[in-house]
């Protein structure tokens, strides 16, 4: 059964509300971008930074919406064991960019 659409903009106008005040997406932001212009992915400028920002909101749209149809698709196929190897595939692949930017940042010391 489906929500009735008013419900549906009150429950992403409440979310949009929580995460614009959540204190950690600011510092999330901030992290991101300091990581990307201490590794040189990232110039500091007038015209980069709107197009990093629209990059960004495109792509955790995206990231999102393909999670939300595979899961929709796979919710009967998808056992708990499947999902807890997932979710350690995805630690894994998170830790092994973090390895490299690491090494990165201390081969250019």
């Amino acid at each position: 059964m489906t929500a009735p659409r008013p419900r549906r903009r009150v429950s992403l106008l409440i979310g949009l509300i929580v995460t614009g005040m959540n204190p950690t997406i600011i510092a999330t932001w901030l992290l991101v971008v300091t990581t990307l212009y201490a590794t040189g992915w990232l110039e500091p400028s007038f015209l980069v930074a709107p197009a990093f920002a629209v990059g960004v909101l495109f792509g955790v749209v995206a990231w999102f919406s393909i999670l939300l149809v595979v899961g929709q698709r796979l919710q009967n196929v998808i056992t708990d064991q499947r999902r807890a190897m997932l979710m350690r595939s995805l630690g894994v692949l998170m830790i092994g960019g973090a390895l490299y930017v690491a090494v990165k940042l201390v081969s250019e010391l």
